[in-house]
């Protein structure tokens, strides 16, 4: 049987990877306000899951970053913010997708639209944070309700026509 040695922690560090924090938050669940990614993922079939999330924020931000030398990665684990969109982005992401032709507001289904909105005008039961969400605006009722899926907190139902007003439409 071999015997183990004893490393210091100077030996094990040039032995082992060491990771930056950022990719540390990321491998631990560190990809945080991920609303629109989520929602992004789940019209796009992925089911709005952090990886499938990921995979479309990488695709983008490697896109929209290209020029600088920032890898996505590095740009939304170094943001305070993580992958948060904010409405330019949203505007820059869907011109991104039109012009590499995998997007067209001539694509819209039933599948749905991704909302957003401002948690300080109290939408329906979400705490006020005063951060803006995105959720997944399932089906316009015809007394002009809403049913949402919101993929970052897993939880549906259904938005009065008041709240409804104060959701925009992002994408979709």
């Amino acid at each position: 049987m071999k015997k183990l040695k004893k490393l210091s922690l100077k030996q094990m560090e040039k032995e082992m990877p060491v990771l930056n924090k950022g990719a540390q938050e990321k491998l631990s669940g560190g990809y945080q306000n991920d609303c629109f990614w989520r929602c992004v993922s789940y019209l796009e079939g992925g089911g709005g899951t952090e990886i499938n999330a990921e995979y479309w924020a990488d695709q983008y931000y490697n896109y929209a970053l290209s020029c600088s030398g920032i890898t996505a990665s590095d740009y939304y684990n170094n943001n305070a913010e993580g992958a948060e969109m904010y409405t330019s982005d949203i505007q820059n992401y869907t011109s991104f997708r039109t012009d590499n032709g995998t997007y067209s507001y001539s694509d819209i289904t039933a599948s749905g639209y991704i909302g957003m909105f401002n948690t300080a005008d109290n939408v329906g039961s979400y705490a006020n944070t005063g951060t803006r969400h995105a959720i997944v605006i399932t089906c316009v009722n015809p007394n002009d309700t809403a049913d949402y899926y919101d993929p970052q907190l897993n939880i549906s139902g259904t938005l009065s026509a008041s709240d409804l007003g104060k959701i925009d439409r992002a994408m979709y």
